[in-house]
């Protein structure tokens, strides 16, 4: 009987808080000050200083890591890096898109993008292989022939995503 009262009333205390920690997390927005990386192709990534942004070059590339966050582009792509106060609430705001990847044995395809958007491809370890740009009607195509077996990152303006050959 004692062990069902104190689970009662745990779970009456959990659903007091519940609110409260809801409302906090709601008013926790803060300014801070971002390092805002633009690229050629319209894409802005900003990263807060507060996390320490560590950046770092590997031959044309230009890697800028942020705790679990990590952007790959090569230097030539970047147009702008500008330092601007942003308000930060931990929530990250999710661009929509109509995009769409279809991978089969030796090709990556890719529709819905915007012309002259980039497709690249990266070894596991963030170097970089190379890329192509979508086509007018925004679809781009990646011949995976040339690759040995291993495990790749392709990477466009919207999406990434981790291929095994």
């Amino acid at each position: 009987m004692k062990k069902k009262s104190i689970i009662t009333f745990l779970s009456l205390m959990a659903l007091l808080v519940l609110p409260l920690g809801t409302t906090h997390a709601q008013e926790t927005a803060e300014k801070v000050l971002c390092m805002v990386l633009t690229q050629k192709d319209g894409t802005v990534s900003k990263f807060a200083l507060r996390d320490a942004p560590v950046i770092t070059y590997e031959g044309e590339n230009v890697i800028v890591g942020c705790g679990e966050q990590q952007l790959t582009t090569e230097m030539s792509e970047i147009t702008a890096i500008n330092f601007e106060e942003d308000e930060i609430d931990g929530i990250e705001t999710v661009a929509t898109t109509e995009q769409q990847a279809n991978f089969s044995f030796n090709e990556a395809s890719f529709s819905g993008m915007k012309a002259g958007e980039a497709v690249s491809v990266y070894t596991i370890d963030g170097k970089a292989l190379f890329s192509s740009r979508a086509n007018s009607e925004g679809d781009a195509h990646i011949d995976l022939n040339s690759l040995p077996r291993g495990i790749y990152i392709l990477r466009t303006p919207s999406h990434t995503y981790k291929i095994k050959k």
